[in-house]
């Protein structure tokens, strides 16, 4: 079974910034479980809100950039996260 939900909100980025997060979750379940999950939004949209100017353009734009900061973010945050 598979379950796709619009969820929308305003939230503030860490560098106080406001940002209208429009996003498109899909779920496949499995035996009762979620199986997978996927989220979908525009990335150019929110790395404009979230961090503005050059450095929102960049994010935006280039996965990359947008992938190592999401990384740096959850290293802070659980820091045994990624031990072994």
């Amino acid at each position: 079974m598979c379950l796709g939900v619009n969820v929308e909100g305003l939230e503030a980025y860490d560098n106080g910034r406001k940002v209208n997060n429009k996003i498109h979750t899909y779920f496949e379940f499995l035996d009762g479980l979620i199986y997978r999950q996927k989220d979908d939004c525009n990335a150019i949209e929110w790395a404009k809100q979230a961090f503005g100017g050059v450095s929102g353009f960049l994010a935006g734009h280039i996965g990359f950039i947008r992938r190592l900061k999401a990384m740096r973010k959850l290293q802070n945050e659980h820091p045994n996260a990624f031990q072994r």
